[in-house]
């Protein structure tokens, strides 16, 4: 089971979750160089909005607000 990530291929496999995003591009600003979101991805705004045990920094990887419109983006910098 997997919930809230972008799954590229979604026809090798059976996936059951909640809120995923299928068969979208994640829109990398320099793939493969960096695997930051730019700002039109469908990733960004889509994590889990309960992030409450999870014991969160208030700063993502790249020094951005992590939380921004009640939720946190879906992807390695968060």
């Amino acid at each position: 089971q997997v919930s809230y990530s972008l799954i590229r291929d979604s026809s090798r496999c059976e996936i059951s979750g909640n809120n995923n995003i299928f068969q979208e591009n994640p829109l990398f600003v320099n793939y493969p160089d960096s695997l930051m979101l730019t700002y039109l991805s469908p990733c960004v705004n889509s994590g889990d909005p309960d992030t409450s045990s999870l014991n969160l920094p208030d700063s993502d990887l790249a020094g951005n607000p992590r939380m921004f419109g009640g939720r946190i983006d879906m992807g390695a910098y968060e």
